[in-house]
C-alpha cells in the first residue's frame, strides 16, 4: 500500500469521510484591525492554552500558526490567521471529522506558496493513545486548502538505511513546485515517578520535494544531517540551515548541494531556527539547549526548551544585537520557533515563561525552569 492510500484509509477508519474544515480567509473589506502597540517583546495571543509554529504570510500581511481549541477535551489543534500587528483570529484550518472527540486532529504547521498554495502538516491520534496513528504532508490548491492531498505519509523511510522520517517542520516554498523541510523523528516517554509523558523531536536531514511528479521527486542532502532549521536563503534556489550542536548557519545550493558558512555566533551558543531576509539574519541562539547521542532513542538529539533571539544584519555592522534582553534576573522568557517579517522589522516567535532556580545542593550552580507553554510575541528587529 503506498504512503498516500494508506493515510487516506487511516483517515476514513478514523470516519474522516464526514471532515468538517475551515480556512484561512482575506479579512475582506471593512477598516484594518488595530494595531497592538507596546515594548518589544510584545505578546499578541492569550488563548488560554498554547500556541506553537507562528510563520508570516508570504506578504506579511497575517501569521499563521498551530493553536489548541480550547474547550474540547481531545485536545485538538487548527490552523489559525490573526493580522501580522496581532489581534483576533481573523481564519482558521481544522483538519478533523466532526464531532470526532475520540481521537486528537493537529495541524502541526503551515507554509504559504507564491501563488497561494498552502502547505501543512497534519496528524491524527487516538486520545488514549501515546503517538499519532497517522500523520501527513499535504498541499492544497491556491487558497483552498479544504482540497489538499496528500504528498508525502509518514512514518517513511528517509535518505539512509539508518533513519525514518516521522514528519517535517520548517515547511520552506522556494517556488510553487519546490518545498524544502527538515526531516525530523519523534521519540516518546511514557513517564515515570513524578515526570510527565513527553514527545521528543529532533531534526535528521534537509529534504527537497519535487511536486512537479506524482509521487513528488524527492532529494536528500546528506551534508545536512542532524540539520535542526531550514529556511529561504540569500538567492534563488539556495536555503539556509542549522545544525544540531552547532554555532554556525550554513547556505545550501539545492541543486549543486554545496555548503557554505554563512554567520558563525561562536561563543553566543548553539544557533537554530535562523532566517534570512535581505540580509537580515535572525536566529534563535543559546540558552536551555543540549545536543548528545542519546542510547534510548539510537541517534543524537537536541533537547530544546528555548533560548535567546538575536539578530545580525549581513549587509551592515555584521555582529549579533541581542533582540530579547531579560529585564528581571530571576525570571524570563526562552524563545523557540520563529520567523522573520517580509520587511525584515519584525520577529514572531513563542516565548515561553522560565524561572532560574537555586540547584538542590550546596553549590553556587542554577537551573533554569521552563513551563512548557507557550504564547506569540512580536519582536522589534532593529
Amino acid at each position: 500500500m503506498t504512503d498516500r492510500s494508506r493515510f487516506v484509509a487511516l483517515l476514513l477508519l478514523a470516519g474522516a469521510g464526514a471532515c468538517e474544515h475551515s480556512r484561512p480567509v482575506d479579512p475582506g473589506p471593512g477598516p484594518p484591525p488595530p494595531l497592538r502597540t507596546g515594548p518589544s517583546p510584545l505578546r499578541i495571543t492569550f488563548n488560554v492554552d498554547s500556541e506553537w509554529n507562528p510563520v508570516f504570510t508570504r506578504d506579511g500581511s497575517g501569521i499563521l500558526y498551530s493553536f489548541q481549541l480550547p474547550g474540547r477535551i481531545d485536545r485538538d489543534r487548527c490552523l489559525g490567521l490573526v493580522p501580522a500587528s496581532g489581534g483576533t483570529l481573523i481564519g482558521e484550518l481544522c483538519w478533523r471529522s466532526g464531532g470526532d472527540l475520540d481521537s486528537v486532529d493537529v495541524v502541526v504547521t503551515a507554509a504559504e506558496s507564491p501563488s497561494g498554495r498552502l502547505a501543512f502538516v497534519a496528524d491524527r491520534g487516538s486520545r488514549t493513545s501515546t503517538f499519532p496513528t497517522a500523520r501527513a504532508l499535504l498541499v492544497g490548491p491556491p487558497r483552498d486548502p479544504e482540497n489538499a492531498e496528500l504528498v508525502l505519509g509518514f512514518p517513511t523511510q528517509g535518505g539512509s538505511t539508518i533513519f525514518v522520517w516521522d514528519g517535517a517542520r520548517d515547511l520552506t516554498w522556494l517556488d510553487d513546485s519546490t518545498l524544502v523541510f527538515v526531516a525530523v523523528r519523534y521519540g516518546y516517554s511514557s513517564g515515570s515517578g513524578s515526570a510527565p509523558p513527553d514527545t521528543l523531536i529532533t531534526g535528521i536531514e534537509v529534504v527537497k520535494l519535487d511536486l512537479r511528479t506524482d509521487p513528488p521527486g524527492v532529494r536528500v542532502y546528506p551534508i545536512t544531517r542532524y540539520a535542526s532549521s531550514v529556511a529561504a536563503g540569500p538567492a534563488a534556489g539556495t536555503v539556509i540551515f542549522t545544525a544540531g550542536g552547532d554555532s554556525r548557519v550554513f547556505t545550501l545550493n539545492v541543486t549543486s548541494g554545496a555548503v557554505a558558512q554563512l554567520y558563525d555566533f561562536g561563543a553566543l551558543g548553539i544557533a537554530r531556527d535562523a532566517r534570512l531576509v535581505n540580509g537580515m539574519l535572525v536566529a534563535v541562539v543559546g540558552g536551555k539547549i543540549s545536543y548528545a547521542f542519546e542510547p534510548l532513542y539510537g541517534f543524537a538529539v537536541q533537547r530544546d526548551q528555548g533560548g535567546h533571539v538575536f539578530s545580525v544584519d549581513l549587509l551592515g555592522a555584521n555582529v549579533p544585537i541581542l533582540l530579547t534582553p531579560d529585564a528581571i534576573i530571576d525570571s524570563m522568557l526562552l524563545w523557540r520557533r520563529l520567523d522573520l517579517s517580509p520587511s525584515r522589522t519584525t520577529v514572531v516567535a513563542e516565548g515561553n515563561p522560565a524561572r532560574i532556580v537555586p540547584l538542590p545542593c550546596d553549590c553556587p550552580d542554577k537551573d533554569t525552569v521552563v513551563s512548557g507553554r507557550s504564547d506569540l510575541y512580536l519582536i522589534a528587529v532593529p
